[in-house]
């Protein structure tokens, strides 16, 4: 695991963090709260905002995102639906699909 992420999470707040793709690989970026309900995880790319990867789930979710031929900066983003928590995000890398 790497990119660990820890937070205070509201319905007001958004979690943001960045994540680093090496060309050929990809990343699985999960995120769990230890209250609150209706977590939604986003990948986007970076630079253009491209939404590449959404998770959604009660209190737990994840998503996977690529790097083809160049290096690509993914931006995860957390929101939750209702209530308040202690948000954790970790990334884990993975070949290539």
């Amino acid at each position: 695991l790497f990119g660990i992420f820890r937070g205070p999470l509201t319905t007001t707040t958004t979690a943001r963090t960045t994540f680093s793709v090496a060309p050929g690989r990809c990343i699985e970026v999960g995120a769990a709260l230890n209250d609150g309900a209706g977590i939604e995880l986003r990948l986007l790319e970076e630079t253009t905002r491209e939404e590449l990867a959404l998770g959604a789930g009660s209190r737990a979710t994840a998503a996977i995102a690529c790097a083809s031929g160049a290096p690509r900066t993914i931006l995860a983003e957390a929101r939750l639906a209702s209530g308040q928590g202690n948000l954790v995000m970790a990334a884990r890398s993975l070949g290539a699909p």
